[in-house]
């Protein structure tokens, strides 16, 4: 997925696997650090002759690639793959069959004979069976290959002599210059990801050998040089990605757009823990490492070249720090809560929302939970705990109408306990823009963002002459795309904006926010994580006030002297009674050690303030994996609650504690436990519980527009789908955390183009203004056929047009996704909670639109709209409405522009009931059939799937409907009877026929509403 053809990768691994983003993203850093020193090695003294060694090559296609992508700097250079003679043997035989990979060698012979080392030998290629417990071997390899005088040797090993053990292992290292690529364990082999690491290699048999003799950078680059090397560097593979020199910022941000990525801690943590080491017996230039660190005979930590940590006693006024620790299967009433209910404990969710539910009890909404069982992955259940075991649960949880997600905020607001939920993602390619807001214990949803947004950093504020509200910073939206924009909301207003702030940000998400207690309106902001991945390391004094021109940010750069640990992303920070605390996080050079878990800063804003490392108790030195985790302060103390990691390929760790960071000589120190997890509460339930209406602005005029709310489910199973889409009076409902396959991770319009085909033949509507209109007499687009290309590229340049794709035979079939595209449609896929959708399809139709606003209009049959790409947002009217909004005796559209600035304070809309919904992708809206709606999107592209069906058993009128719009047969017939009794009328005089037709009009009105 990440290497360009050719990679060759195909004819050694037969069978694509499919691997976490985090895995895939991981093996590429890997390589791309060894492919970039064998460029640099090739770039030296261009007419010598290179050899690159690769001792355990395995079946590494990297020669084949950079002869084929670099032929010109591969043109004195010979690839030699080392390993065992029977892997080697097999190689060869893939080789055999490849034609490509022939392609590229020449003057190849290969050997049969097993006594022969050499089993494939070319111009610029050697494959060799080699036991390197056996150097030796080696050593006579290269003397009967090359000329050692005239050549420059470069060994590769990557993570090969790990595997070694250590005697022979450094026996290899003797052997010329050479590359080396392993893993290392930075804070020891009990550090949570060491410790899951080694257990894997155990579990397979493939124990690393030295780690445990050369744990640090500092072990290792020390062992080369007791070796007999002159030369040697190192970094880990996550400084190499932090270095701009290494990947450029270009490069690093274009692997988002080969898949959706947001798994920065677990790609952090391996990184750490993989170095890349060089060493040389000559002066040979390496841009990608750091020179040797020597020890030193003060406080230096050797490894990091930081000063080590100052104790709580050396800080002014403050005392020493102590960890307690509670196993939650130890917990009296969590083991008793385990009992009862068989829920797991909260300690394995990651990444959700913690807030003060109500005094003395937290509770952590959403996040990801970890295991087999039905609550397993994306959540949105509430956990809650208490310091006290009589306490009762009184406050309303979120309510399951809000979908499954992540990486989202729930900030408590006041004293009484009312908070707002803001954002967060269900995959990184679906972040969410809605808000909700429990007020006097109601949950309802309120504004939603200006934008969707996750890992955003969000804050309590109470601004001068303001009140108080929420402060917004930074986070990640839509199309892999970071935020810099700062937002400030309050209840009954909503959203702005702040546009006057002194210092231009960087675009960051998963930063550090927090409000000094008692003043409200200023704060620290500290580190995040850039566009390109790395870590910022800037740490900023902010301050809120309201000025004559609104609301202003002022900003002020505090200095720090370690910034490589004081900076971080996914850190907690902490309002404590003495200072600030940041709990845990990744820094710019990977995880911090173990005297740098907790950092403190003091509430002085003032110049001259500084983080300071927070020691801790040896006994709880190993705090576990202090990532994706949920702190908070009790007033006194600091606790710490979940968290954890996927370890790269090795498996899970998962944080089983409950941590509590107070003074030492404090003896009241409280005991946290489960009160209470919510009960299920079915989708068909939620549906019944979420009427309600929100309140929006008129973007134009600034007044506030009353819309009903089009509530969120999330399906337990087929049967509440069911249930809900047949009901006479269902009104529409959002779906969250559905799967529709590939398609919104495939769908560019650059993956259009190449699969749908650029020169196909389509038709558009062409429009001349931002709102389409249907009606004949005020038509404002043309119907204009052009190739999918010439579309493509106009709606990309904002032209407003719209593709609603039809079937090849447009006047007999209806449209079929499966059948019109089926270079597409393998993407696309209808969850199997919609299987009556499925069973009951009409049509599946590809709609595409660049920034044109669709006419309002009905469908008589249910639809189900799916979001792939794009942001769009609908307005629905129930068909309760529809003498309300203009539609022409025998149309199902209306010319009415529902979008337009003021258009509910006038005739006829201000006697409508609407509801408005913004739709995200990954989203499906649920249309009740004869439910009018107009949608407008929101980011210049949308591309969606609209899946029709028939929901009536009868009542369908016969003959073609290719747009799933024709009228009931009744009405139809109605219709003809309506004629007829009009042509009863027409020879008595005019006053008289109005006058019965009136009364029979208001018949029919009364037999209606009957």
């Amino acid at each position: 997925m990440y290497y360009p053809q050719p990679h060759f990768l195909r004819y050694f691994v037969k069978k694509k696997k499919t691997r976490a983003p985090s895995i895939s993203r991981g093996y590429w850093l890997r390589m791309k650090a060894i492919e970039s020193v064998i460029r640099q090695f090739l770039d030296i003294a261009p007419d010598k002759r290179k050899v690159v060694i690769n001792l355990g090559a395995g079946y590494d296609a990297l020669p084949f690639q950079m002869m084929s992508s670099d032929h010109q700097r591969c043109h004195n250079a010979t690839f030699v793959d080392l390993d065992y003679p029977e892997l080697i043997y097999r190689k060869c035989a893939m080789i055999k069959e490849s034609r490509p990979i022939l392609d590229l060698l020449h003057n190849t012979s290969f050997s049969n004979d097993s006594n022969d080392t050499v089993l494939l030998r070319s111009g610029h290629y050697i494959a060799a069976g080699c036991d390197l417990n056996a150097p030796d071997q080696l050593l006579k390899l290269v003397k009967d290959t090359f000329d050692a005088k005239d050549c420059l040797f470069l060994l590769v090993a990557e993570v090969s002599i790990c595997y070694m053990e250590t005697k022979q292992a450094n026996n290899v290292i003797r052997v010329g210059a050479s590359l080396g690529q392993e893993q290392f364990l930075p804070r020891g082999s009990n550090y949570p990801f060491a410790k899951t690491m080694l257990a894997h290699f155990r579990k397979v048999k493939g124990t690393l050998k030295s780690i445990e003799e050369y744990p640090s950078l500092l072990s290792q680059q020390t062992r080369f040089l007791n070796l007999g090397w002159s030369s040697v560097q190192a970094k880990s593979l996550w400084q190499l990605w932090s270095d701009r020199d290494f990947l450029s910022r270009d490069v690093k941000i274009g692997l988002s757009s080969r898949e959706p990525f947001d798994e920065w801690e677990d790609l952090a943590l391996f990184a750490s823990h993989y170095l890349l080491l060089t060493a040389s017996t000559e002066n040979f230039p390496r841009r990608y490492s750091s020179r040797i660190v020597q020890p030193s005979d003060d406080q230096t930590d050797a490894a990091t070249g930081l000063k080590q940590p100052l104790s709580r006693s050396q800080a002014p006024d403050l005392d020493r720090l102590v960890i307690h620790g509670l196993q939650a299967s130890r917990g009296p009433l969590v083991q008793s809560f385990e009992n009862k209910s068989g829920f797991r404990p909260l300690q394995s969710r990651r990444f959700g929302a913690i807030f003060r539910s109500q005094e003395s009890i937290f509770s952590i909404h959403g996040g990801y939970v970890d295991g087999t069982g039905e609550d397993a992955g994306r959540t949105n259940t509430t956990v809650s705990f208490s310091d006290r075991t009589d306490r009762k649960m009184t406050a309303k949880p979120p309510p399951r109408t809000i979908g499954p997600r992540m990486c989202h905020t729930i900030t408590t607001l006041n004293a009484d306990c009312d908070c707002i939920l803001i954002g967060g993602r269900t995959s990184p390619s679906i972040p969410f823009a809605d808000c909700w807001l429990r007020s006097q214990n109601k949950w309802e949803q309120v504004e939603s963002l200006p934008l969707p947004l996750y890992r955003h950093s969000v804050t309590r504020v109470e601004a001068p002459e303001c009140g108080h509200g929420v402060l917004l910073f930074g986070g990640r939206t839509l199309e892999n795309q970071t935020s810099n924009r700062w937002f400030f909301w309050q209840k009954g207003k909503g959203w702005s904006e702040i546009f006057r702030v002194n210092v231009s940000l960087k675009p960051r998400f998963a930063a550090s926010i927090a409000a000094v207690p008692g003043s409200r309106n200023l704060g620290l902001l500290v580190g995040g994580i850039g566009e390109d991945g790395v870590v910022i390391p800037e740490s900023f004094f902010w301050r809120l006030e309201n000025t004559s021109d609104g609301l202003q940010i002022t900003l002020d750069r505090i200095n720090c002297d370690n910034t490589d640990f004081s900076h971080r992303f996914g850190a907690p920070l902490i309002e404590s009674r003495d200072g600030f605390y940041l709990v845990g996080g990744i820094g710019r050079r990977g995880i911090p050690n173990d005297s740098h878990d907790i950092m403190w800063f003091p509430y002085r804003i003032e110049p001259g303030a500084k983080w300071m490392p927070m020691q801790v108790d040896q006994d709880f030195r190993n705090l576990g994996l202090l990532v994706g985790h949920h702190a908070f302060s009790d007033g006194s103390d600091i606790v710490i609650v979940g968290g954890g990691a996927v370890c790269f390929s090795f498996g899970a760790y998962i944080n089983q504690s409950v941590l509590r960071l107070g003074r030492r000589e404090d003896n009241n120190h409280k005991n946290w436990f489960l009160v209470s997890e919510e009960a299920v509460v079915t989708s068909r339930e939620s549906h019944e519980e979420s009427k309600g209406r929100i309140t929006t602005a008129d973007p134009a005029h600034g007044k506030l527009i009353s819309f009903n709310v089009v509530p969120i489910l999330t399906l337990g199973k087929r049967s509440e789908f069911d249930h809900l889409a047949q009901k006479p009076d269902v009104t529409p409902f959002l779906l969250n955390g559905l799967a529709l396959g590939d398609c919104l991770d495939r769908w560019s319009t650059s993956y259009l183009l190449e699969n749908v085909g650029p020169d196909r033949e389509i038709i558009v509507h062409r429009a001349t203004t931002d709102h389409m209109s249907f009606q004949s007499d005020k038509r404002n687009f043309k119907y204009v056929s052009c190739k999918f290309r010439e579309f493509i590229q106009a709606i990309e340049y904002g032209a407003k047009e719209y593709f609603r794709a039809l079937s090849h035979d447009e006047r007999d079939t209806p449209a079929n996704l499966h059948k019109d595209f089926p270079s597409i449609a393998k993407d696309f896929e209808l969850p199997p909670e919609l299987g009556l959708v499925r069973e009951k399809q009409h049509s599946s139709v590809l709609r595409i639109s660049g920034p044109v606003a669709m006419w309002l209009h009905y469908d008589v049959m249910s639809n189900v709209l799916c979001q792939i790409r794009g942001r769009k947002t609908l307005i629905l009217f129930p068909p309760s409405d529809v003498r309300h909004l203009s539609l022409f005796p025998g149309s199902s559209s209306s010319d009415l522009d529902v979008f337009a600035p003021n258009a509910f304070e006038r005739e006829p809309l201000n006697h409508t009931h609407p509801y408005k919904v913004s739709l995200l992708p990954g989203q499906l809206l649920f249309i009740p059939a004869l439910w009018l709606h107009a949608a407008e999107p929101l980011d210049g592209l949308s591309i969606a799937v609209n899946v029709f069906f028939r929901n009536l058993e009868m009542g369908y009128a016969a003959g073609r409907d290719t747009y799933a719009n024709r009228d009931l047969q009744a009405y139809e017939e109605g219709r003809k009877d309506v004629k007829k009794i009009i042509q009863r009328f027409q020879n008595l005089p005019r006053p008289l026929a109005q006058f019965y037709l009136q009364r029979l009009s208001q018949e029919i009105e009364q037999q209606a509403e009957e």
